[in-house]
């Protein structure tokens, strides 16, 4: 049975609601659960091999994502790297039959404003949104996409590695089972998610709040644009990859982390408006 109360989480995490609101759609607390012992924040805290200092999370969000370098080869040659899984993953996810997808391979130009004013519209701390990817990321997908209407946008599921070690329990075969066991809502803290955006471009405002809580990475909270991470995903800094594995929302209906009516409510044309 499904908890109302929760639902005032998940409208919260997405922005502050009208009180009539937190009482109308209960349905829409189906999606989010509490992150197991093996959350984001807990898969962080382990020591990275020859680390034995803090490195600065630099603020590669201030420069064109285009125009990022990458960290091996050229940026183009990194770039495909990622959109090769991330094909692999639509494959996957088009195979369970949870839709198709694509994402464009030319960068769509983001405005420097928009990504801090998504960053800074955020409910959730910094310092709280280790281990809440599904709350804080899925939270800022909704303002860029139903906001400020940001074409080409994917929200993706999957693992995410530093120096190639994986922070998460996720492998692909873990997104099976959750459709068929119907199991996403205990088993959110298995994966990470984030956005994918045209050009193999990543949006995630969970990762550095992690990396910084285990010590791996210094980030100066006063900079909205040092608390995310925007970038050509081969060619972030640390040695941070992502891996995606499932993409799209119908993930989360088919894996009984959220409600059809709820999703169909946050997407649709009513939740926009209390953006105002």
């Amino acid at each position: 049975m499904q908890d109302p109360l929760r639902m005032q989480r998940v409208l919260y995490a997405l922005m502050p609601p009208a009180p009539s609101l937190l009482s109308s759609k209960p349905l829409i607390a189906a999606w989010l659960g509490q992150p197991s012992s093996y959350a984001l924040a807990g898969g962080t805290q382990k020591a990275l091999k020859g680390k034995s200092r803090k490195e600065t999370f630099p603020n590669v969000s201030s420069q064109a994502a285009g125009d990022l370098p990458a960290q091996k080869g050229s940026a183009r040659g990194a770039v495909m790297s990622y959109l090769n899984e991330f094909k692999a993953a639509a494959g996957r996810t088009k195979k369970m039959d949870l839709g198709e997808f694509s994402v464009n391979e030319t960068p769509f130009p983001i405005d420097q404003t928009i990504l801090n004013t998504v960053e800074e519209a955020g409910h959730i701390p910094f310092a709280e949104r280790a281990g809440k990817a599904l709350s804080v990321n899925f939270g800022m997908f909704h303002m860029l996409t139903r906001k400020f209407h940001i074409p080409g946008a994917i929200l993706t599921m999957g693992n995410v590695a530093v120096n190639g070690e994986m922070r998460m329990q996720a492998t692909p075969n873990h997104f099976k089972k959750m459709v068929q066991n119907e199991s996403g809502e205990e088993d959110m803290g298995l994966y990470h998610l984030w956005t994918t955006l045209p050009g193999g471009v990543i949006l995630d405002h969970v990762l550095p709040s992690a990396l910084h809580l285990a010590g791996i990475v210094e980030v100066n909270e006063a900079v909205p644009s040092e608390r995310y991470i925007f970038g050509q995903a081969d060619g972030l800094p640390h040695g941070i990859t992502y891996h995606p594995m499932v993409v799209g929302l119908e993930f989360f209906i088919a894996s009984g982390t959220i409600d059809r009516e709820a999703m169909e409510y946050l997407m649709g044309e009513k939740f926009p408006k209390q953006y105002g």
